[in-house]
């Protein structure tokens, strides 16, 4: 049960944090409301899907949320609604993005294609008069 408990837990915090955001951008009436609201609302759909673990639908929920707070503060320079709501709804948006898995580096330990080795130099001395003349002889 604790296995279930530890997947559960971020997933619930990720909606409850989506769910305060709209709620707040609802509430300032801010310009492209709505907007923010849908960008708002497809990451909190991405992280309900319980499928936050294929890397795809994590990048998905993190550009959505990106594009929302990224649409905030510029809300915010312009200072377009009530500041507070606003500074409410950048945390919030802060911590949803914080709280999804981070990527993890690509690691390239299988040993190069045949295609992608370096060439040596007798591959070279083949590979030019076929280039220049269509023949493998010099």
């Amino acid at each position: 049960m604790k296995d279930n408990d530890a997947l559960t837990r971020p997933a619930a915090r990720l909606v409850t944090v989506s769910h305060a955001i709209d709620h707040h951008l609802a509430r300032a009436h801010a310009p492209r409301g709505r907007a923010l609201r849908k960008y708002a609302a497809r990451a909190l759909l991405l992280s309900m899907s319980g499928s936050l673990n294929r890397p795809t639908q994590v990048e998905q929920a993190r550009a959505s949320m990106q594009r929302c707070f990224d649409e905030l503060k510029r809300l915010e320079a312009a200072e377009a609604c009530d500041p507070g709501v606003l500074h409410k709804a950048l945390t919030l948006a802060d911590t949803f993005l914080r709280a999804l898995p981070q990527p993890e580096p690509e690691t390239h330990t299988a040993p190069l294609s045949p295609r992608s080795r370096p060439v040596g130099v007798g591959a070279l001395a083949t590979l030019i008069p076929l280039a220049v003349t269509g023949s493998r002889s010099p």
